[in-house]
């Protein structure tokens, strides 16, 4: 299986957060998150990394997430510029725990970060926290990496024809997800996981919407979806990350 991309546009993702709007036209994706390997390995080693000044058990990870299959099928992708971010996530990973840090970088707001404290922080945030999330944390159950683009796709027309709840749902904020807890480490942008209730209410709405008979690849992205909120609706260890960077 290739790496899935594909669009829902849904507001739903966006959350109830001050920039809402600015959402709208960022990327937003989906995917699913092993939360074992997140509390378990991740957010210890970022904490070593960024209180303790100790990079090695980062660097361990980001050596398991380079020769993961995961991150090698993203090597692989027909789209140059996820190809494109793979290396780039994994060589800016690498660097920063090297101790190589730019001399200054521009936070969320615009501002220039200059002290190297703030530049380590911001980095962490928005590349090694992200690379390790979404690459050695995510799951498939054939081991290949499926990342749900949710910014664009033919879902995005089928689903709202099929349902008004669906309509809703991608036209505008919605609870479901504006009560989803935020992940617990920074990854830059915004970024909930739903609780396995929100994903099996998602699932029971999305089994309401006749399966698509027509057109292969949205047949595929339906049943993609469909097998995702079914793994997190069924297995505690799992959860479905929405990331709007």
């Amino acid at each position: 299986m290739k790496c899935l991309y594909f669009g829902l546009t849904l507001t739903l993702v966006l959350m109830a957060l001050p920039n809402l709007s600015v959402a709208m036209s960022a990327d937003t994706d989906l995917l699913l998150i092993d939360e074992s390997l997140l509390e378990g390995r991740v957010i210890p080693a970022i904490s070593d990394f960024l209180e303790r000044g100790d990079p090695e058990s980062a660097k361990q990870l980001v050596r398991e997430t380079i020769f993961s299959q995961q991150f090698q099928q993203a090597l692989k992708s027909d789209l140059n510029d996820d190809r494109m971010a793979a290396q780039y996530f994994a060589k800016a990973s690498e660097d920063l725990l090297e101790g190589l840090l730019p001399k200054r970088v521009l936070d969320d707001t615009g501002e220039l970060i200059r002290d190297q404290k703030g530049i380590r922080k911001h980095q962490t945030d928005i590349v090694l926290s992200r690379f390790l999330v979404l690459f050695f944390c995510s799951w498939s159950r054939d081991g290949d990496h499926i990342r749900i683009s949710l910014s664009r796709g033919r879902l995005t027309h089928y689903l709202p024809s099929q349902s008004s709840w669906m309509d809703e749902m991608l036209g505008s904020s919605n609870e479901l997800i504006w009560d989803a807890p935020d992940i617990p480490l920074s990854i830059g942008g915004e970024a909930k996981l739903l609780t396995r209730a929100e994903a099996t209410t998602l699932l029971s709405k999305l089994q309401e919407v006749p399966p698509p008979s027509e057109n292969r690849e949205l047949i595929k992205q339906y049943d993609a979806l469909k097998q995702l909120l079914q793994v997190a609706a069924e297995e505690p260890r799992f959860r479905v990350l929405i990331h709007t960077a």
